[in-house]
């Protein structure tokens, strides 16, 4: 059989985090303060449940992992380690698991055993922007960077269906590239434009409506402007009846192959049974949600509403709701139902009954995907925020204070309060036509408008909430509106094109980008507006305060706009510029040194400068010549502290260049870098459980140390004096720097 929970895990890949204990170097710490596990542990509340085609298995899926369940009896067969990847199915036979990643491997796991039946890297060079296996695990839905749709056999790697959705003209197209990675790590935000989506494959951050029908014999793909049907028995592109294809901006759910269950958006009490064959009505649900799917047992829909966890789940045959008890997932097969809770439990109800018939609690294998962490200066309080949860801890006993509400960055002004950021809606792109185009949203939302149709997309505001630290109680504060804001340490920033609507419109351009479309238009036009060519797009950089929303400073660039860096943990913003471009020769006339090296460099367009800004006040700090790499993208992370520009590229790769004299100082190996300018300390993870210091100023290694598990995040203290370290095992230690240059 799989794995046995808590045992070595089944693994899609070479993921160092599923390596077992025993293939770890023993621990060897040292200088330890404190150390305690977070209590209760934080899980994921971004949760799939899905009976098998026979209901004997489940499967519950979240971003790390999958676990199998077994029905008679209810027990957890085993563990799939695989994060980053797409919604995995049963095999038509439920006797195996199909899982694809997002870097589209494939691979087949027995169900009796846990051996690996099939194991594949799929034939999809440019990568698929969004993608589905069907129900049977068969065939994977691929919507690829042209904007056509593919129907992969994953048996074969042959192509059974290709056509495209939208018919765009390559040169006069423009998709809005969104940066921002949702991780608590130093990285870029804001947009880039591009021709095609290639940029954002294999990436899931957009999402096309793909529907199967329950016997895999019929997918729907699209939006209200364009849309495919798939008979894919054939197969070949058939009818959709407009009355369908209106709705994919809504919610769309096929209950067969002849019966769609369909809400317009923002309708949540209109909803209907269409006939896939003409449209018409064929019922109407007695419910109100916001958007469905239907369950393994077809007869049942499981509701969904803004802001609720989980599910409610609707009989469509009876016309009635279902008592569903508070979850984060459901499913139903053969009127039995299945829940899963934010504390890891799994239950079972017989039909009718209110009490489970069965139930058991899924282990937590290891910390979930971190989209946010948070430390306080005196690093007393840890604020964390997972796919669907959120948590604030007492660093000195791990005890949990309270649960959050979701969000995406948290800042502590002082040892008693601090502020939350939630999340914003942002919608999926797709694109737009350059002569069609109305405006562009802060949210990638391109609101395109011919004669004959219009594409809009909704999103959810920011708010800003106040955290009592003490108590984890929030209140809000202030509506960030159409901005789309990123955190940056002591303050957020909102990167936005600056035209008719000013800040609701965040496009930062890549020089390559717009360069093409100038060559190919004349002039570059966005939002509604044209510019001179070579004269760029106009953007406009504003730094918030958190607590009132007022603006601190801002800086406008035309041109060739950078591509901005901001560091949760720091004080400084970095702005990455084509080293040839107008802005870095503005920044370099500050510095004598950088001016001089600047005109005795042969530059070209691979160069980058980054210069580094006082995140408070906007004042440039200095800046450094990059002459390696791509350009001002080819950065996975830039962070500056001190008199220090530490740059990440390539996933392991750590470059640090002084801001005194410009220099490449050091090339070092690791990952989730975090430094300190008090006490001019660099920490790296560099292994499995490994942490190494390094002297920020000499890139001399001060002290290595071995944990337990392998290390997810790190954080100096104000002063330097100590460095807090998360594992992946959610164990939070706290650790003396103050004699680490003694020991070296």
């Amino acid at each position: 059989m799989l794995a046995a929970a808590g045992l070595p895990r089944t693994c899609l890949g070479q993921d160092w985090r599923a390596l077992p204990q025993a293939d770890r170097p023993p621990e060897k710490l040292h200088a330890v303060l404190s150390r305690q596990r977070l209590t209760p542990p934080l899980r994921s509340a971004s949760v799939t449940l899905r009976f098998s085609p026979d209901g004997r298995y489940l499967l519950f899926q979240d971003p790390s992992g999958i676990y199998v369940l077994s029905h008679e009896p209810l027990k957890v067969l085993g563990y799939i380690d695989a994060s980053h990847s797409y919604e995995a199915r049963f095999s038509g036979d439920s006797q195996s698991v199909i899982v694809v990643s997002l870097g589209l491997s494939y691979k087949r796991w027995a169900v009796s055993d846990g051996q690996s039946l099939d194991n594949n890297e799929l034939p999809i060079p440019d990568g698929c922007v969004d993608a589905q296996l069907s129900p049977d695990g068969e065939l994977l839905a691929c919507y690829r960077p042209d904007f056509s749709l593919g129907v992969l056999k994953l048996s074969t790697g042959q192509w059974i269906f290709s056509d495209v959705i939208h018919a765009t003209d390559p040169h006069l197209t423009v998709v809005p590239i969104p940066l921002d990675r949702d991780t608590p790590f130093a990285g870029p935000f804001g947009f880039t434009l591009s021709h095609d989506m290639k940029p954002i494959a294999n990436r899931a951050i957009n999402s096309l409506p793909m529907r199967f029908s329950p016997d895999g014999s019929t997918l729907i793909a699209g939006d209200a402007r364009d849309a495919v049907r798939v008979d894919l028995v054939k197969p070949k592109k058939t009818n959709l009846p407009v009355a369908i294809q209106k709705q994919l901006s809504g919610s769309v759910a096929l209950q067969s192959d002849t019966r769609v269950l369909v809400i317009s958006r923002g309708k949540p009490k209109e909803p209907a049974m269409r006939s896939l064959t003409n449209g018409d009505i064929l019922a109407t649900p007695k419910f109100n949600a916001d958007s469905a799917a239907i369950a393994t047992d077809p007869r049942y829909a499981l509701l969904y509403d803004p802001g609720m966890q989980g599910a409610r789940v609707f009989d469509l045959e009876e016309n009635r709701p279902v008592e569903t008890p508070k979850n984060i997932a459901a499913d139903v097969k053969g009127g039995k139902l299945a829940i899963a809770t934010e504390y890891g439990d799994t239950f079972l109800y017989d039909p009718g009954e209110d009490q489970p018939s069965a139930t058991v609690t899924v282990p937590l294998n290891g910390l979930p995907i971190l989209r946010s962490v948070s430390v306080s200066p005196i690093l007393d309080k840890l604020a964390i925020a997972v796919d669907g949860a959120a948590a604030l801890y007492q660093v000195a006993n791990g005890q949990r204070i309270s649960i959050l509400h979701e969000y995406s960055f948290a800042g502590f002004t002082d040892p008693a309060t601090g502020f939350l950021l939630t999340l914003g809606r942002r919608p999926g792109c797709f694109p737009v036509p350059d002569y069609m185009v109305d405006r562009v949203d802060a949210y990638g939302a391109a609101h395109a408008m011919t004669k004959d149709r219009e594409a809009t997309v909704a999103t959810e505001p920011q708010t800003i909430l106040h955290l009592d630290a003490l108590t984890g109680k929030t209140s809000p504060i202030w509506t960030a509106g159409q901005n789309l804001l990123r955190s940056g340490g002591p303050v957020l920033f909102e990167y936005s094109f600056e035209g008719a609507s000013s800040h609701g419109m965040s496009l930062p351009q890549s020089a390559d980008s717009l360069q093409s479309l100038t060559q190919v238009t004349g002039a570059p036009s966005v939002g509604g507006l044209s510019f001179p060519q070579g004269s760029g797009v106009p953007f406009h950089l504003r730094a918030l305060d958190p607590t009132t929303g007022k603006e601190l400073w801002s800086r406008s660039f035309t041109g060739m706009p950078p591509i901005p860096f901001a560091d949760p943990q720091s004080d400084r913003l970095v702005l990455s510029w084509k080293a040839n471009s107008a802005g870095t020769w503005a920044a370099a006339k500050k510095k004598p040194v950088l001016k001089d090296a600047l005109k005795k460099a042969k530059l070209t367009e691979h160069d980058s400068f980054l210069e580094a800004l006082d995140a408070r006040t906007g004042k440039s700090v200095g800046g450094v010549l990059v002459q390696s790499g791509t350009g001002p993208l080819n950065f996975d992370s830039i962070v500056s502290v001190g008199d220090a520009i530490i740059c990440s590229r390539d996933a392991v790769r750590i470059y640090i260049y002084s801001l005194l004299d410009g220099q490449l100082k050091a090339r070092l190996v690791g990952v989730r870098p975090s430094a300190n300018a008090q006490n001019n300390l660099l920490a790296l993870s560099t292994g499995s459980g490994q942490l190494t210091i390094y002297d920020l100023h000499t890139a001399v290694k001060l002290d290595e140390q071995i944990f337990p598990d392998p290390i997810a995040y790190t954080h100096f203290s104000g002063d330097g004096q100590r460095l807090l370290v998360l594992t992946e095992n959610q164990d939070v230690f706290v650790m003396d720097m103050t004699g680490v240059r003694l020991t070296h």
